[in-house]
């Protein structure tokens, strides 16, 4: 199993029906070590969000920012003698209502004037105040991200945007899309109501190689789960200062989307990539890597 899982929407309840805090420990008593972060209650469940690991986690505290079901939380862990520091976000998502959801489906399916106006009159007013609130949330992790000073970085979790949004750039800033580096495809991870879109992510420092890293086709929620083999490189410098980006790389990045997107859009067929073709030997290569953190991010709602 994976040495660390981030579990974004933890949510437990008192009825039968819910999943409880014990429930949960018996699923994953693998792990030793958890940090179990409070978020927000409505009625009798409680949402946290929650770190589950096999290596010692010595600091956990929650990052300030407001929201009512949304956070994210920052921790220290020890692996091997080297602390890496792991930010684990949930980011706030539009609030959309399934008559909102079927508007888009519905425009979706049949591209006219009549679809789209009704897409933009149910969910016009929402988008905007979401876009802002996730803006000022992703300034507040990356502001934190700026102050680390551990051996290795790894900010993983729901952004509820697109890898070209505003809050994914903020957050991401030097560190490395370990999706984008490998990973094949557009990596859809919401499965629902037509939004075909990467939104849970996991990025990480330069000292830090990411392989294979994966979208699993399960439907255990609305996510996808992601999971990633991450080898670190020791010896080498932590490249996240100066806390800058350049330009081209940034458009470079945007192309690239594009013409995944257009591809995904005319061609039927899983291997979007020329790597896909060998996702086979890559994994038997993978498995014979020694020495690397599997990581498993689980999202659970938009």
């Amino acid at each position: 199993g994976a040495d660390i899982v981030c579990l974004q929407e933890y949510a437990v309840g008192i009825p039968s029906n819910f999943l409880t805090n014990q429930k949960i420990a018996n699923a994953l008593k693998m792990y030793r070590y958890r940090s179990i972060i409070p978020i927000g209650t409505s009625g009798t469940l409680k949402f946290n969000i929650a770190v589950f690991s096999k290596y010692p986690i010595s600091k956990s505290r929650k990052i300030k920012y407001d929201s009512s079901f949304n956070g994210s939380s920052i921790h220290e862990l020890d692996i091997r003698g080297k602390k890496l520091t792991l930010i684990n976000n949930h980011l706030e998502s539009f609030k959309l209502t399934m008559e909102d959801r079927s508007h888009y489906s519905a425009f979706i399916k049949n591209l006219n004037s009549e679809t789209l106006d009704g897409l933009r009159s149910s969910i016009e007013q929402k988008l905007g105040p979401a876009f802002r609130i996730r803006a000022r949330q992703a300034r507040a992790v990356a502001e934190e991200i700026k102050k680390i000073d551990t051996d290795y970085v790894l900010v993983c979790g729901d952004f509820n945007d697109t890898p070209i949004s505003y809050a994914h750039r903020t957050i991401q800033g030097p560190l490395k899309d370990a999706y984008a580096a490998s990973g094949c495809g557009v990596g859809v991870t919401y499965n629902e109501n037509f939004f075909w879109f990467r939104i849970d992510n996991i990025l990480h420092s330069a000292n830090m190689k990411p392989i294979n890293c994966t979208v699993d086709k399960v439907r255990y929620s609305d996510h996808y789960p992601l999971w990633c083999y991450l080898q670190l490189k020791e010896g080498i410098e932590n490249e996240k200062f100066p806390y800058t980006e350049t330009v081209v790389s940034r458009i470079g990045e945007f192309l690239a989307v594009l013409m995944e997107l257009a591809l995904y859009a005319t061609v039927p067929h899983r291997s979007l990539h020329p790597g896909c073709r060998q996702t086979g030997s890559r994994r038997r290569r993978n498995v014979a890597l020694q020495k690397q953190l599997r990581v498993f991010d689980q999202g659970n709602r938009i």
